[in-house]
């Protein structure tokens, strides 16, 4: 009972504060009439609460216009230096986004194109308009005038012929390269501690002014070629009537004697056709017909004579090391318009150590660090995946071990080397992808690299050392294959292809180097 009074009288207290609210109420109510003002000052479109409504409606608008303001301002801070005192439309949006990072930000041009328009809630501020950098082209950097320069990051350039070049991060182009594409444009390591003072040659894919009014070009085609006997490119493992009659051409008169060595025949079809119209060659070739890599057969020794076919990426990476990013490196070349290669075959410091013709055990014991210095020493005696290890290694980390993810590096591809010879020949030595070794057997290997085989500023891809690459055989016992010419035999040239099973010491290899 002592609960319900107290509720009672609490509900008399309560009852009590609202007669008093009520009564205030109608106390304020008769002071406002006394002093003049009506009801219906207090609400409607023109109140007094309505203008108190929009006052405040006002000054969050005003918050908002200085806050674009203030926006605008550190956009234009962090711009002056670069820009000239004009603010870019892409820095303004970044600032307003700090600023306002949960509303819809929008920027038109004013019609007279001297003001961007700001619109975020419905509240806009005019603010003198700046560069848009995202409409507006990319300056050009000219070679000629950007040499030596060590570049922060990926930088494309441009030579006197209007020709693209991108330089990797961390790269310079040497003060002593050419100005013009064509003729070889050299850059060097300028920043990455076991590698520096490497230098690599761009290779330049699509087509290559060859003059300053760029009414003469070459055209260079990123593919897998041969070359044989002509020096005339033809895609790889693609006929022609005339690929054909070359094939024809250099076949020994004592056809007998082929046949017998090759143990296949191989030869009986293309005799066949000698004489023949090109009409029928056609015909040929239309049904199918293959020389089976009959001139490379030719230039073989019996050991290996069994017809391989040469592929990119056929092996098992465990057995004859492929391409590491073929598809990235393709797609590098289409976008970049070109790669790098090594300008020499592969260096070390350190002068390699001779091993009799019975031992070919080499482990990673033996590698040392790669460069591409003409000061060091030729990297020979090396096997098909330690080649492929050392080329990956060379620009996988940059100083701080950190992963190199603007370029990257790998053993040369089939595609590169027959681009490359390409190159060379089209821009640098006539018949190039035919040339066999400067030095010979007699001479002996130039552990330096030779002073005469260097076409566009590329030395010895026709001399010195066979060129291991991801290329394959088809051939079990002989899965790995090398490139160029060699020192020991004077029937190897540039673009031949030599299958092989086992490290000997006129191997060497070149990297391949390509942006992201």
């Amino acid at each position: 009972m002592k609960n319900l009074k107290f509720k009672r009288k609490e509900t008399k207290k309560q009852q009590s504060s609202g007669i008093t609210l009520i009564a205030l109420v109608i106390t304020i109510i008769v002071l406002l009439i006394l002093a003049g003002i009506s009801i219906s000052m207090l609400s409607g479109d023109n109140s007094i609460l309505q203008k108190a409504t929009d006052a405040k409606t006002k000054t969050d608008e005003a918050q908002i216009r200085e806050r674009i303001r203030l926006a605008y301002n550190s956009a234009l801070t962090k711009d002056i230096t670069n820009q000239n005192g004009e603010v870019q439309k892409s820095t303004l949006e970044d600032e307003l986004e700090n600023e306002f990072p949960d509303k819809t930000i929008e920027i038109a041009d004013s019609a007279d194109k001297k003001e961007w328009i700001v619109t975020i809630d419905g509240v806009t501020e005019n603010v003198p308009i700046g560069k848009d950098t995202s409409e507006e082209p990319k300056t050009t950097l000219k070679v000629a005038e950007h040499k030596n320069e060590k570049f922060s990051s990926n930088t494309e350039l441009e030579d006197d012929y209007g020709n693209k070049i991108t330089v990797p991060k961390g790269f310079k182009i040497i003060e002593t390269s050419p100005d013009i594409v064509t003729e070889g444009i050299i850059i060097e390591d300028a920043t990455y501690t076991n590698t520096i003072g490497s230098q690599f040659v761009w290779i330049p894919v699509g087509d290559v002014y060859t003059n300053g009014a760029q009414t003469a070009s070459k055209t260079i085609t990123l593919g897998r070629y041969e070359f044989y006997p002509s020096g005339v490119p033809t895609e790889y493992g693609v006929f022609t009537v005339a690929s054909v009659k070359g094939f024809i051409s250099t076949m020994p008169p004592d056809q007998t004697m082929v046949d017998g060595m090759l143990g296949t025949g191989a030869y009986n079809e293309l005799s066949a056709l000698v004489g023949k119209e090109d009409s029928e060659i056609q015909a040929w070739i239309d049904a199918g017909g293959s020389v089976e890599q009959a001139v490379e057969n030719m230039m073989l020794d019996s050991a290996n004579i069994e017809d391989p076919t040469y592929k990119e990426g056929s092996k098992d990476d465990n057995i004859n090391a492929t391409a590491k990013e073929l598809s990235t490196f393709k797609s590098s070349v289409s976008s970049k318009g070109g790669f790098y290669i090594g300008r020499y075959e592969a260096r070390t410091e350190t002068q390699r150590t001779y091993y009799t013709s019975n031992d070919y055990t080499i482990t990673d014991s033996n590698l040392t660090q790669i460069t591409e210095k003409q000061s060091d020493y030729v990297y020979n005696w090396v096997t098909q995946l330690q080649a492929a290890k050392l080329s990956r290694e060379m620009y996988s980390k940059d100083n701080d071990n950190n992963s190199i993810t603007e370029f990257a590096s790998d053993l040369m591809n089939s595609y590169a080397w027959d681009t490359a010879t390409l190159f060379l020949q089209e821009c640098g030595e006539e018949r190039y992808s035919i040339k066999s070794s400067v030095n010979t057997s007699s001479d002996g290997l130039a552990e330096k690299g030779t002073l005469t085989d260097h076409p566009c500023n590329v030395y010895d891809m026709a001399s010195n050392c066979y060129e291991w690459t991801t290329e394959t055989s088809s051939k079990d016992d002989y899965p790995f294959v090398s490139r160029g010419g060699g020192y020991n035999d004077s029937y190897y040239y540039t673009s031949s292809r030599n299958s092989t099973g086992s490290s000997i010491a006129y191997h060497s290899f070149r990297p391949v180097l390509y942006l992201k």
